[in-house]
């Protein structure tokens, strides 16, 4: 028996707990207005939901005859509740029973805790959830089901209209679930798949479960998982999730211009997310195998630039890869305004695990330096020590190392 947890509306929520307000009688939003009209609005409290305002909006799409409290996002703060929020989940199961999905959302498999609950998950699911309300000021809703496909189901369609909770299992899943659209409400199913399912002529559940062979030999391994879930199966489980390693490692750094930028400009930001990889690499004495670099152009004309760079041995060398990317970059990104940048170390592995090389040594000089920067940021922040490029207009090193999760981090 597997339970999903999920705060509702969890910044604003938070927000309206460090005020002394009820998010579901509070208009509240999440949102950093000094970015203008057009700013993405992170959360909407409770209340705001019921009169048909949405997550992710603009700032401007909200009627402006509602009375709006706007609160500037504190990840900080999120952060602590999110702790606090682990914490109340160790008064009922043990840690390894518990599989944080997101910051307001975690799994927990309760089989072994059922017995003190009189086997009835809704009472351990309503105990938990009065918890988090009471010491957090937070609501929350859950879904429960025999696998943890099932519980995700059950809170993402289920639940929101049952109360707050609600438990499905492989019978209810079919003789429910079967014939729900759209299919994207369901877990792991995107607008992509959906899109290619109608393609086929497939709308729901019963039409993945009715077409085994098209659907397998369509999607290969997502198709096999597609058609399992259509009845329901899933044998992941938590203790598999923490086992599992990942046969290859990278490190990405990835954010959204205030502004477009030209592309003489957006080298800066590029390369000062390239820095702070290098420190984070030199630090932990490990390398990569390749780099690679995403440009994504303005919403006007679509679509970007992304290019994978294999290298002739193992680096850490910030100057080298440096120069990696901007040998590609000024010949291939097309000079058009540009608003998304992503860049990534990739098949990273220690150092001690490096095959020899007889044509290449690292630089110790560098190596040494970004390991001093990487302890002065430990004690006095990465604002301490920065690229001369920080200097320039263009770049967004400061205000990102200020922020967690590309938010406001205070």
């Amino acid at each position: 028996m597997y339970m999903v947890i999920d705060m509702k509306s969890f910044f604003a929520s938070v927000e309206c707990s460090l005020r002394g307000l009820n998010p579901q009688t509070t208009p509240l939003v999440v949102v950093d207005e000094s970015r203008g009209a057009g700013a993405v609005v992170l959360a909407v409290s409770s209340y705001l939901k019921s009169l048909g305002v949405k997550n992710r909006c603009r700032l401007y799409e909200i009627p402006k005859d509602i009375p709006l409290i706007k609160a500037k996002p504190r990840m900080k703060y999120y952060i602590e509740y999110a702790v606090r929020l682990y914490e109340i989940f160790l008064h009922y199961v043990d840690k390894s029973d518990i599989h944080t999905y997101s910051i307001d959302e975690s799994f927990l498999y309760v089989e072994p805790y059922l017995k003190y609950y009189n086997d009835s998950p809704k009472l351990l699911a309503k105990s938990i959830c009065e918890e988090i309300a009471k010491e957090l000021g937070v609501f929350s809703t859950c879904g429960a089901g025999d696998n943890m496909y099932l519980a995700k189901v059950a809170l993402d369609i289920m639940a929101k209209h049952n109360g707050g909770y609600y438990y499905l299992d492989k019978e209810k899943y079919v003789r429910e679930l079967w014939h729900h659209r759209p299919l994207t409400d369901f877990w792991q199913i995107g607008s992509g798949i959906e899109a290619h399912l109608a393609r086929m002529g497939i709308y729901d559940m019963e039409g993945i479960a009715m077409n085994e062979t098209r659907v397998i030999k369509e999607f290969g391994v997502i198709g096999s998982e597609l058609y399992q879930h259509a009845f329901g199966n899933e044998e992941c489980k938590i203790s598999d999730i923490k086992e599992y390693t990942p046969e290859s490692k990278s490190i990405s750094r990835s954010q959204i211009l205030f502004s477009d930028y030209k592309r003489s400009d957006a080298i800066i930001p590029l390369l000062e997310m390239l820095y702070i990889i290098c420190v984070d690499l030199c630090s932990s004495n490990r390398d990569c195998r390749s780099i690679s670099f995403f440009v994504g152009y303005s919403k006007e004309y679509m679509g970007g630039y992304g290019k994978n760079i294999n290298l002739p041995y193992r680096s850490r060398d910030y100057g080298y890869l440096a120069n990696k990317i901007k040998s590609i970059y000024f010949k291939e990104v097309a000079d058009l305004p540009i608003r998304r940048l992503m860049v990534s170390a990739n098949e990273i592995d220690y150092i001690h695990n490096r095959q020899m090389n007889l044509f290449y040594k690292d630089n110790e000089n560098t190596i040494e330096v970004f390991k001093t920067i990487s302890s002065i940021w430990d004690e006095f922040g990465k604002n301490s020590v920065l690229l001369g490029s920080s200097l320039l207009e263009g770049s967004t090193i400061k205000i990102r190392n200020k922020c967690i999760g590309g938010h406001n981090g205070e």
